[in-house]
């Protein structure tokens, strides 16, 4: 079975050429935020409905697999008990170093039958994940969605999580999101959320990962809010400073200042702690750490 890596210079989806809506739903798979990779984005995709599956760029790969094959064999018993058979899997990779294992959506034909994140046992934080992402379903927030859980379970070190996959269609962070609105669901959503010994009182619950690619407007259906693993507790104002600092890496406009000094000065810790890969602190690290250091400096100036 021939694959493509896609997009073309980061490779890490793996998309099998089986069917035109198998390629369509690698290419919607990746979470484009500038404007350049967005536009290309769109291109590529109407080129692939259009064309068919081999309009995919990319360079071609074999069907290895991310995992031992036993492994796999096992975990894909366990998802075709709980989803059902399936006969394709497009395999997105983990893009930050730091964080490890990999996702893979499941099809069957051209019915998608969800999205499952899968991480070693030792290192997983899915059920943290799972356990935001059920709180946030019985909140049914009014701003956002975010992807219900199908599946959960662990097998051979591997713990694994299905949820239901976003539309196979192109999707973009959103212009000017009611981000007030957005995180107050967020807090409300997450209040039982467990919360460590010796954190301040003052701390409120935390998407923690609250991001435009992880923020993303969807044709006809609205905002999701995908990737809740980090999930926590943080001081006032942490999600709106991610948001705002990680928005302004990836657009011309510069980070605005919200006084939020705690928050800031909490990410600038984090992101001093992180190290990842020379490709991961040039694409994301170093300009994160550059908003977050002028959101500061405006923050003390005010």
């Amino acid at each position: 079975m021939t694959q493509r890596s896609f997009p073309p210079g980061l490779n890490h989806i793996s998309v099998p050429l089986t069917s035109r809506a198998s390629a369509l739903a690698g290419v919607s798979l990746y979470s484009a935020c500038r404007r350049g990779p967005l536009l290309a984005q769109n291109a590529i995709w109407w080129g692939v409905r259009i064309l068919g599956a081999w309009a995919l760029p990319g360079r071609k790969t074999g069907p290895d697999r991310p995992i031992d094959p036993d492994d796999w064999r096992e975990l894909s018993g366990e998802w075709k008990e709980h989803l059902g058979d399936f006969d394709t899997a497009v395999v997105h990779g983990r893009q930050q170093a730091s964080r490890s294992g990999f996702g893979t959506l499941l099809m069957s034909g051209d019915t998608t039958l969800g999205f499952v994140k899968v991480q070693r046992t030792d290192q997983s934080r899915l059920g943290t994940e799972e356990q935001a992402l059920r709180m946030v379903e019985q909140a049914a927030p009014r701003s956002f969605f975010a992807p219900r859980v199908l599946a959960s379970g662990r097998v051979a070190g591997w713990s694994y999580m299905a949820v239901e996959a976003l539309p196979a269609i192109p999707h973009r962070p959103p212009k000017d999101p009611p981000l007030p609105l957005i995180i107050d669901e967020i807090q409300a959503a997450l209040g039982e959320l467990a919360k460590d010994e010796g954190l301040p009182d003052h701390w409120r619950p935390v998407h923690g990962d609250f991001t435009p690619w992880n923020l993303r407007a969807i044709p006809h259906r609205g905002l999701a809010l995908i990737d809740w693993e980090e999930a926590g507790w943080g001081p006032p104002g942490a999600d709106e400073v991610f948001y705002r600092a990680t928005e302004s890496a990836f657009r011309t406009t510069g980070p605005l200042s919200n006084g939020h000094q705690e928050a800031i000065h909490y990410w600038m810790d984090l992101f001093a702690e992180r190290t990842g890969d020379q490709r991961e602190r040039h694409r994301l690290g170093n300009p994160v750490r550059a908003a977050l250091q002028e959101m500061e400096n405006r923050s003390r100036s005010e």
